[in-house]
């Protein structure tokens, strides 16, 4: 992992990664593109700006109950990983919202194995998602600057305000972000050239 973080830059050549623990208490089951799990670290040197509570995805495996899964999106959505990677690689510092910090990402193209590992986002919300929507009514809203989620795709009835909030919410960030493109304000044509 040392490695692997000084190779992306984000990690400092005269530092490195001594412990890798796995988170044991959550697990990431949402999602179809790829098999997600948290872990921490510790460094060597402590320095700000390096997260210990990290994220990761990685393709599912390509046997049993996930090999339809993993032949999508490695054959039928190519290159969206590929995609994936460059935006939290190469677009953190322009998108105009916060995105996790990127620390690692890797595609093979000899075998379609991907990784891309991040900062973990801190959600505020301890209570387990209805994903089976058997809960009725919203949940109340969480205190100021506390994230809420992670919520699952097509699944409206465990967000805690109206779906309208959070769909114009979404546009919203979606046309600022076509504005500052069209404005040449998002990245260069090089940058572009990568997506």
């Amino acid at each position: 992992l040392t490695e692997a973080f000084q190779a992306a830059g984000t990690l400092d050549s005269s530092n490195e990664v001594t412990q890798i623990i796995p988170e044991t208490r959550v697990k990431v089951t949402t999602g179809n593109n790829g098999g997600k799990f948290l872990f921490e670290v510790r460094y060597k040197t402590q320095t700000e700006g390096l997260h210990t509570k990290l994220f990761a995805k990685v393709p599912h495996p390509c046997e049993g109950a996930t090999r339809s899964d993993r032949l999508i999106t490695s054959v039928n959505k190519q290159p969206m990983e590929l995609y994936e990677l460059n935006a939290s690689r190469l677009l953190e510092s322009t998108l105009p919202v916060k995105i996790p910090k990127y620390y690692f990402g890797d595609v093979s193209n000899a075998t379609s194995n991907w990784i891309l590992i991040m900062e973990r986002v801190p959600f505020g919300d301890a209570e387990p998602l209805d994903f089976a929507g058997r809960s009725l009514g919203r949940r109340p809203p969480l205190a100021a600057f506390v994230l809420e989620g992670p919520y699952d795709k097509c699944m409206d009835w465990t967000l805690r305000g109206t779906p309208a909030e959070y769909y114009l919410a979404l546009v919203r960030c979606g046309a600022r972000m076509a504005g500052l493109h069209r404005s040449g304000k998002l990245g260069s044509e090089a940058l572009a050239g990568h997506f």
